[in-house]
C-alpha cells in the first residue's frame, strides 16, 4: 500500500464522486479508478459501493478512512 493510494482513497471518500475527486487530485478518472481497484484487490476487501453518480463507503471503507486520516 502506498501513500498515494491512501490520498486517492481519502479524496474519493470525501467527495463521494470519482470525477470530482480526480479533478481535485489532477489525475484522470481512469487512473484514479484503477488505483482504487488495485487497493481493493491488495486488501481483499470492497471499500466502495458504486452507484450511477456517487460512491458510498462500505464498512471496511469507513474503517480504512479512519485509519488513513490518522496517518
Amino acid at each position: 500500500m502506498e501513500i498515494r493510494q491512501l490520498r486517492y482513497f481519502l479524496a474519493v471518500a470525501r467527495e463521494e464522486n470519482m470525477t470530482r475527486a480526480s479533478e481535485l487530485l489532477h489525475v484522470s478518472q481512469p487512473t484514479l479508478s484503477k488505483t482504487l481497484k488495485a487497493l481493493e484487490e491488495e486488501l481483499g476487501k470492497k471499500l466502495f459501493t458504486r452507484h450511477s453518480f456517487s460512491i458510498e463507503l462500505t464498512d471496511e471503507g469507513m474503517l480504512l478512512r479512519d485509519r488513513a486520516e490518522d496517518l
